[in-house]
């Protein structure tokens, strides 16, 4: 009976052994261990890619004429990114920009609705790509049939898709009617947030705001909007169902503008806040970080260039331009800063 069990445990040693040397095994190890994500961004026109250590930077496009980055699909083999289309020469004016896809291995490059002039990429990934046009309308791309359709005809402006990607979150400014009179002042109406369901296009009000120009679905049946009171800003989340609204008050909550960001898991918020040195002629921006479950946010970093800054991938860092266009990563807590490259913009994390 010894003797078997000797026997056993010395078969058990042997397979444990033998698969710590199997190649693939060592394999799926230096893989895990690897630089799991990678950041693509604009420099100089073209598209470069790097580690999100700042490591193995490389040049893959050189075409000398990307203009706006728009980020990775969720499959991390492409890249959208837009091509300015300048209206005049003369007047050097921007007419939107027409889309392009990169598939970063194989090095090239598909049109993507280059009868549009685009305005803003509201949403994609492998399946579908939402834009806005220069004329407000927006617009959704099938994929897979190539097949481009209106799904959004209206004054307002175009907001977030909801997870569940069946329905749409718009703001709208009512219009006021002249009054030939430079003794009558009349009140701001505020701007109104509406929802849209996308498989039958019948819009519903939601809340009227006092200024915003950004709101986000939070979940699928709660928003998040930024709302400007005097010189700062409140954040409050409201169901859609039911309009009931609760205003967030955070701890060390100083923004002074607008422009908020969730994070990929939509349980952290950065935004930013505004100093201005009036002798100097000078504005500064700040990176502000919040927890949306304790309420308690704290500055993180000075000198950002203003609406550059975006969420890692990994719901823990985040990756900005600092006002002198070099790329910083930085955790959520402010800590262990780096810089990644002295030049670039539009700095994009692979999912």
């Amino acid at each position: 009976m010894k003797k078997f069990i000797i026997k056993l445990i010395i078969l058990l040693l042997l397979s444990s052994l033998f698969n710590l040397l199997n190649p693939e095994n060592i394999m799926c190890k230096q893989e895990t261990n690897g630089n799991k994500y990678k950041i693509a961004f604009v420099m100089d026109k073209n598209i470069w890619i790097m580690n999100d250590d700042g490591s193995e930077k490389r040049q893959i496009t050189k075409t000398n004429d990307v203009s706006i980055l728009f980020g990775w699909f969720p499959d991390n083999k492409n890249l959208l990114y837009g091509v300015e289309n300048i209206k005049s020469t003369i007047e050097n004016c921007s007419n939107g920009y027409k889309l392009w896809i990169l598939t970063v291995d194989e090095n090239k490059v598909v049109k993507l609705a280059q009868e549009f002039n685009v305005f803003k990429i509201n949403y994609f990934d492998n399946e579908m790509v939402i834009f806005t046009t220069i004329d407000s309308r927006v617009w959704s791309i099938n994929m897979k049939k190539h097949q481009i359709k209106k799904i959004f005809d209206k004054n307002g402006t175009f907001q977030d898709l909801s997870p569940d990607k069946k329905r749409i979150l718009y703001i709208d400014s009512p219009e006021i009617s002249s009054v030939e009179s430079n003794e009558i002042e009349i009140a701001d109406p505020g701007i109104d947030i509406y929802w849209l369901d996308i498989s039958n296009l019948n819009e519903k009000f939601l809340i009227t705001s006092t200024f915003t120009n950004n709101a986000l679905w939070l979940s699928n049946d709660k928003i998040i909007y930024s709302e400007m009171k005097g010189i700062y800003t409140d954040l409050s989340v409201v169901r859609i169902d039911t309009g009931e609204q609760q205003i967030l008050k955070f701890k060390n909550f100083p923004l002074t503008n607008y422009d908020i960001k969730l994070s990929p898991k939509r349980d952290k918020i950065i935004g930013l806040w505004t100093t201005q040195e009036y002798i100097r002629y000078t504005q500064k921006d700040f990176l502000w970080v919040g927890k949306l479950k304790t309420k308690i946010g704290k500055t993180i970093t000075r000198g950002i260039k203003n609406c550059i800054n975006y969420w890692h991938s990994d719901n823990e860092r985040i990756i900005y331009v600092s006002d002198r266009n070099g790329i910083w990563i930085v955790d959520y807590d402010g800590k262990n800063s780096k810089k990644l490259s002295d030049k670039g913009d539009y700095p994009c994390c692979s999912k």
